[in-house]
């Protein structure tokens, strides 16, 4: 038995060819590391845990995603869809320090790029933008 993302037990029964490490999920989403952890991190990627302590994911509930079909759908990674920290600042009219920090509390979300730099997306900038902001000029 292993304990999934959500701190729950279950028998996964995968056959050696039925599950990921984090560097095939990365290259598969074409993200870092640290984006398909975060991922996992915040539950939108169920795993497990190898004896050693490693992290394997469903190949099955990888290829639901690049299908439409899982949680990571509301991303379009295409690159009309995705902003630079400096694009969305410009939006919100803050700085790459402020994005990070929204980021960080969850506030705002964003993915890695291979070479490790954040994007963020644009329909969410846009859709924050269209309810507004607060006084502090937190995300709502």
């Amino acid at each position: 038995m292993q304990r999934d993302a959500g701190g729950d037990y279950h028998k996964w029964d995968f056959g050696p060819n039925q599950l990921m490490v984090t560097s095939e999920v990365a290259a598969v989403f074409k993200v870092d590391l640290t984006t398909v952890l975060e991922w996992a991190y915040k539950g939108e990627l169920a795993f497990i845990r190898t004896p050693g302590g490693h992290r394997r994911f469903s190949r099955q509930q990888v290829e639901q995603i690049i299908w439409g079909q899982g949680p990571r759908s509301k991303w379009d990674f295409s690159p009309e869809q995705l902003m630079l920290p400096s694009e969305a600042g410009a939006v919100f009219r803050v700085g790459c320090k402020t994005l990070w920090l929204w980021t960080k509390q969850g506030r705002l979300d964003s993915i890695r790029t291979i070479g490790g730099e954040r994007r963020y997306s644009r329909h969410q900038v846009e859709h924050i933008m269209g309810n507004g902001l607060n006084r502090r000029r937190n995300p709502r």
